[in-house]
This record gives C-alpha cells, structure tokens and sequence, in this order.
C-alpha cells in the first residue's frame, strides 16, 4: 500500500502554515530514514507522524531561538518582494528543503 506522507503534510501545512512539510529532501537533511514499505501501514503512520512532531518540535525551537536568523534575514534579502508574505516557518521550510536538494548535487 502507498504512503503519501509528503502529500498528507503538504495539505496540513495549507490548513495550518506552522506545520512544516515533510519530504525526502527534509528527512535527509535530519538523518531520517523513512520506515520500509514492507512494514505494517500503522507502523508507518506512527513512525513518520513521530518524526514530523520532532520536525515541529525543531521548528519550532529554530524560530523561537533564532537559531537560524542570519539565514532567515538573507532569505529576506534575496527575495524582497516575499519578505512580509511568506511566514519564517515557511521560509524554514524551504530553506531545509534546499538544503536537501544542494546535498544531493555536491554528492554527485
């Protein structure tokens, strides 16, 4: 049965903007594997639910902290027009997102 968890957080995420996106990109950037189709679907479920609360938890934690401010401010530089539109988890999410992608490219 197919799982479409990066899907399930993306509809979330549209419903509540706090609630970060899961994908391969995100999962890879925490060391996350993502549990085997093999497995049974609740286990799945459980398994990946657990991890986006950590990733909220994380989120959170980045913000609140400014933890990541400096990068933040420089998403802001970048991309002007979008500063006041788009909310800093949603930067976040974009920014670990791409932080994924460039890994995958400096590996190959």
């Amino acid at each position: 049965m197919s799982l479409q968890f990066s899907f399930v957080t993306k509809l979330a995420n549209t419903v509540n903007a706090s609630l970060p996106i899961y994908d391969s990109e995100v999962a890879k950037m925490y060391g996350y594997r993502a549990p085997l189709a093999s497995k049974p679907v609740d286990e799945r479920i459980d398994n990946l639910l657990g991890f986006h609360a950590e990733l909220t938890a994380d989120y959170t934690n980045i913000i609140s902290e400014g933890l990541l401010s400096e990068t933040l401010q420089l998403f802001d530089k970048t991309f002007p027009k979008y500063s006041n539109l788009i909310s800093q988890n949603k930067k976040l999410d974009f920014i670990v997102w791409s932080a994924g992608k460039l890994t995958k490219k400096l590996k190959t």
